[in-house]
């Protein structure tokens, strides 16, 4: 959303790359991308969800 680009578009959206994105591959992080953005994104990629963000209040 950031970039305009689709997330992991040199690779074929199969059974394959489910598999490799729960097995923590990730999408490549540009440059022009907000510090603020880069940050929320790696939260989102922990692995424990208790170190993701979330909407709650307080």
């Amino acid at each position: 959303m950031a970039t305009g680009e689709i997330p992991f578009n040199y690779i074929e959206h199969n059974y394959d790359l489910a598999l490799a994105i729960i097995s923590s591959i990730h999408p490549k992080i540009h440059q022009n991308i907000p510090v603020e953005y880069v940050r929320i994104m790696k939260q989102c990629w922990e692995a424990n969800p208790d170190n993701r963000p979330n909407n709650k209040s307080g």
